[in-house]
């Protein structure tokens, strides 16, 4: 899930440089470099082949970022309630597996 969670915000901070990021979160700080979404996608990729081995890390990663890369632009368009919901409901899926 942490791994999950760091490619979500690599992809945001990624695509929040791209010209088609929503005007409505225009007021988003956009100060962030670009290659820090690049950092936060070699992070993952190298838990992932420490967590699961060299082939499935591998595997997992190529999966795991573009299933990202589709997920953040999809939230994006939803009202806004809707988006809150689904980050609250990320952040307790996030605080329950550090849990348990």
């Amino acid at each position: 899930m942490n791994v999950l969670y760091l490619s979500l915000v690599s992809i945001l901070l990624y695509y929040s440089k791209s010209k088609y990021f929503p005007l409505r979160f225009g007021d988003y700080n956009n100060s962030l470099p670009k290659w820090l979404g690049f950092l936060g996608f070699t992070i993952v990729f190298f838990c992932n082949i420490k967590k699961y081995g060299a082939v499935n890390g591998c595997l997992i990663s190529i999966v795991l970022i573009p299933l990202a890369a589709c997920i953040v632009p999809f939230f994006l368009q939803l009202p806004r309630i809707y988006l809150f919901l689904s980050l609250g409901l990320l952040h307790l899926f996030l605080l329950l597996n550090f849990i348990y």
